[in-house]
């Protein structure tokens, strides 16, 4: 039976993926936030569970990293109290970081293509939005001024993960570069709707929030099954042919 699952695992991701969805639509639906953060924590415990089983544990980078979120998800439960909120966003940060490490060190930013500088131009056009028209609303929502810091530290790691994503794509073909890059999205865009629903009291953008943050976590674990397996049985990365 055990056998039988682990070779259909990625169905089973699916599976869990499509109950996780629909619990936490559920519960941003019908209950209060409370409730619906302790689903989101027992939907990030579950993947993480399903990532330990199938040995994802062997690729440590990512295994610190999904430990670092199942944490700051954990502080979110309280997320009212300061140190939560403040160890929340150290967690992130810390998570991000790494997760733009992987990218990073896989590609040359110094021979990025124009395609890939158009898109880091775009990421830091609205990363400086946000200090510039967000500050005093974001400043308002927070505790003190470390947390103050702290969200703008946030912006720059994301933003330098979304860089870091699009090189890794814009230099390798496979499937690797490919869950790299669907990742990084799911967490920026997450991370985008999470701002809008919590510091900005949009209460639909929770929905997109929560859905994307759990594809996140599972494309993560794509990313770091595939990695053991290609490590067993060989890499099948290859450098692409740049036309733009």
């Amino acid at each position: 039976m055990i056998n039988k699952i682990r070779e259909n695992k990625f169905q089973f991701l699916a599976i869990l993926t499509l109950i996780l969805v629909v619990a936490n639509t559920y519960a941003i639906y019908a209950y209060d936030l409370d409730v619906s953060r302790l689903v989101r924590i027992i939907s990030s415990v579950s993947i993480f569970t399903f990532f330990l089983f199938f040995k994802g544990y062997l690729n440590r980078i990512v295994l610190f990293v999904f430990a670092l979120f199942v944490l700051k998800d954990l502080f979110v439960l309280d997320y009212e109290v300061v140190t939560n909120k403040t160890f929340a966003f150290y967690a992130s940060i810390l998570a991000y970081s790494m997760l733009a490490f992987l990218g990073v060190k896989k590609t040359d930013i110094l021979k990025s293509t124009p395609s890939i500088v158009l898109f880091g131009v775009l990421l830091v056009g609205i990363n400086i939005f946000n200090v510039y028209y967000l500050s005093d609303i974001i400043q308002a929502v927070l505790d003190n001024q470390i947390q103050y810091s702290l969200f703008f530290v946030q912006g720059a790691v994301l933003l330098l993960l979304g860089i870091s994503a699009g090189l890794y794509y814009n230099k390798y073909t496979g499937k690797i570069p490919l869950y790299y890059l669907y990742f990084v999205v799911c967490f920026i865009f997450s991370d985008i709707f999470g701002l809008a629903a919590y510091f900005f009291d949009v209460g639909f953008a929770y929905y997109p929030e929560r859905i994307l943050y759990i594809l996140a976590l599972v494309v993560l674990t794509s990313f770091a099954l595939e990695k053991n397996y290609q490590r067993i049985y060989g890499n099948t990365e290859s450098e692409k042919k740049l036309l733009f």
